[in-house]
């Protein structure tokens, strides 16, 4: 699993709680479900908000244009 060697997270630090009392396949499976329920709720948040993801897109993906560089749209 990917975000368990990464240090100082808080699912590195999730599963150095949890290895004492479970073995390892349990604690992989605590913190797999902490990041499924982190993506649950993120998905909920988005479907309330679309216009924040609208707006990140529009970002992210429009053409440069006349503005100068470093500027924050104005949408």
């Amino acid at each position: 699993m990917g975000a368990l060697p990464t240090k100082n997270t808080y699912l590195a630090a999730q599963y150095a709680r949890l290895r004492p009392r479970l073995d390892h396949a349990r604690a992989l499976v605590a913190i797999e479900h902490s990041i499924l329920v982190a993506i649950f709720y993120i998905q909920i948040r988005l479907r309330r908000m679309p216009s924040a993801l609208t707006t990140h897109h529009r970002f992210l993906f429009s053409p440069p244009g006349p503005r100068a560089s470093g500027a924050v749209p104005a949408w």
